[in-house]
């Protein structure tokens, strides 16, 4: 596991644009693609948090629309790059022992069905720590709710459709 310290160095200089070439080829192969998010939300939650108490609304949005230029600058290439090479990777990863090409083209389609939602996963994290910041967590509650009831509707329509990739694609 990585260190809250580790990921607070990492983000800090990628927000401050201080990574050199050879740590940004570093960073876009590392598997902590999938939380970009976390760990720029990591950075910034207490930075959102002393900003909105200072009522300094400004800023906290230029820090905030700059955490999620940054996510979504990391993850465009990872998202179509999960589709494009969905089945290398889930047999690269699984393709071996009892793990059949039939188990490896369906965990393929429902890894791609969920590489879709790589984005807003990111992004969701970082409003996340901004709802915290402004002292409203209940909004989060409100989200999550909304997002159950898009779930509840659209799963049984993708997954008797599309199987189990239609309930990862009704998820993401």
């Amino acid at each position: 596991h990585r260190s809250v310290l580790f990921d607070r160095f990492k983000a800090d200089r990628l927000l401050r644009l201080q990574v050199t070439h050879v740590e940004h080829h570093r960073l876009a192969a590392d598997p902590i693609q999938g939380n970009v998010g976390g760990f720029f939300a990591t950075v910034l939650h207490m930075e959102f948090s002393v900003l909105a108490s200072r009522g300094e609304l400004h800023r906290l949005g230029e820090r905030f629309r700059r955490g999620v230029d940054l996510t979504i600058l990391m993850l465009v290439p990872v998202s179509p790059g999960a589709l494009v090479f969905r089945d290398a990777i889930v047999a690269l990863a699984y393709g071996y022992g009892n793990f059949s090409s039939e188990n490896v083209g369906l965990t393929a389609s429902t890894f791609a069905a969920y590489s879709l939602g790589i984005i807003p996963l990111a992004v969701s994290i970082l409003c996340q720590r901004l709802f915290y910041a402004f002292r409203v967590p209940r909004m989060l509650l409100i989200i999550e709710c909304a997002a159950l009831v898009v779930y509840l509707i659209t799963a049984p329509m993708l997954g008797n459709r599309f199987g189990t990739p239609g309930l990862a694609l009704a998820r993401s």
